[in-house]
């Protein structure tokens, strides 16, 4: 079974980034600092609500409780011909990825939900492939712009927003650690700037997400501190950092046994949460 889900980024305000060679000393690393902003992430960070809503917008109570909890669920939001669009893009990336790997077999005869699964399985690796092809989608593109979705965005951010660079499509195929996502904090794999910065993700499953196929896990109110935690490099074999439990109990101030929530997410349906909740996505249980 493959899940695949979209993640877009939207930051209040936005600069320019540049890579270049440089010593980096340690208290510069991402989490290597005691400074914390929980006025951004909470309640007193949340805009003034539109008296009049536009399409899509939320009710005020579910505003309130992504600032309370640093997430959340927000199910039947997007239309099938909002979301269809995306899964023929990610047939068409399958199919370059089978063509590239044309000596593994290209499994044809599988359809959505199945034809990665048999290129990863004959081919490991193949899923990396399709979360690094470089591009984005036309379709995922008008994803991104959807105007009932920036009309959400708007609630919790205000007007000025910007789309973050940052995007990533993950398929997650069955038993397979590059498609586990470990506990982190987004804002780990960012400057130390950006942590004064209220920075939305939209995660949008492109299936039914559960605890058995490998949905979100969340840990319910982590961004209270404002701060981030020292994460480590990196998960298995993998390139994800990954935040470790009793960092975030002693630093970031969570109950391991009480604040951490499981997110099934409805094909349809998103997940709005921030940049500092700590989040990590679930080994299948298939």
């Amino acid at each position: 079974l493959l899940i695949s889900t979209c993640c877009f980024n939207f930051p209040s305000h936005s600069k320019a980034s540049y890579y270049f060679k440089m010593d980096v000393k340690p208290e510069m690393y991402p989490g290597y600092t005691d400074e914390a902003h929980p006025e951004c992430f909470n309640k007193e960070a949340m805009p003034q609500q539109p008296s009049v809503k536009k399409p899509g917008q939320l009710p005020e109570s579910m505003i309130k409780q992504y600032f309370e909890k640093g997430y959340v669920i927000v199910e039947d939001f997007f239309k099938p011909e909002e979301l269809e669009p995306c899964k023929r893009d990610i047939e068409k990336l399958v199919d370059e990825v089978a063509q590239k790997l044309y000596t593994a077999g290209l499994f044809k005869d599988y359809g959505f939900y199945e034809r990665l699964t048999k290129l990863e399985a004959e081919f490991p690796g193949s899923t990396v492939l399709i979360l690094k092809q470089g591009y984005m989608p036309k379709a995922f593109q008008q994803l991104w712009s959807n105007e009932r979705l920036l009309n959400v965005v708007e609630q919790l951010i205000g007007p000025d927003i910007v789309g973050h660079p940052v995007w990533n499509l993950r398929s997650k195929v069955p038993k397979n650690e590059a498609t586990i996502v470990p506990w982190h904090q987004d804002a780990g794999y960012l400057d130390n700037d950006s942590y004064k910065v209220m920075q939305p993700t939209a995660w949008i499953p492109l299936i039914d997400a559960n605890e058995k196929n490998g949905c979100l896990q969340i840990a319910s109110r982590g961004h209270k501190t404002g701060k981030i935690g020292q994460h480590q490099c990196c998960w298995g074999g993998t390139w994800y950092v990954m935040l470790e439990e009793e960092e975030m109990k002693n630093k970031l101030e969570i109950d391991i046994n009480k604040d951490l929530d499981v997110c099934p997410v409805p094909y349809g349906g998103m997940v709005l949460f921030n940049n500092v909740i700590p989040h990590r996505r679930y080994a299948d249980k298939i």
